[in-house]
């Protein structure tokens, strides 16, 4: 006698994806603190030509980054890399750090965060985005909320 299995034609659950603007780039959660209880969170990351983050620390989460698509310029506690489509780079917290596509094209990365958290900082930013980009005095005083200081 042949058992028949019946297949599932419903895609499993997947969290709601949530796509951001901040400061230049979009940024799309993919998976927050509330998928991972808290442990990490995962980001894709559309960053036009000559475009990236300022020289900045974050306090409360170590940074790693998936370069996807295009060349991307790190600096890495005073160390500077150039990493193509491919490349890993990981920059823990308390170093100063930042990125900018040094490429022609628009460039993608895969960015996690452990823990989560840095995407409240992201929805801030994009909101305080809604009435036009923040000065650079709003933009400092929204990451100091979120403990990371301009270096």
């Amino acid at each position: 006698m042949q058992r028949e299995l019946s297949k599932s034609t419903e895609a499993p659950d997947r969290p709601q994806e949530e796509t951001l603007s901040v400061i230049g780039h979009d940024i799309t959660v993919k998976l927050g603190a509330d998928q991972t209880d808290g442990m990490y969170s995962v980001f894709e990351l559309i960053v036009p030509p000559d475009t990236g983050t300022g020289l900045h620390i974050d306090k409360d989460w170590d940074e790693y980054w998936h370069v996807m698509e295009g060349k991307f310029a790190f600096s890495l506690n005073g160390e500077r890399k150039e990493l193509s489509a491919g490349s890993f780079a990981f920059g823990s917290r308390g170093i100063p750090h930042s990125f900018r596509n040094v490429g022609d094209t628009v460039g993608k990365l895969v960015m996690m965060t452990v823990p989560s958290g840095l995407e409240a900082f992201f929805r801030h930013v994009h909101q305080a985005s809604l009435k036009g980009r923040p000065d650079k005095e709003e933009f400092v005083a929204i990451m100091r909320a979120y403990h990371i200081d301009p270096a």
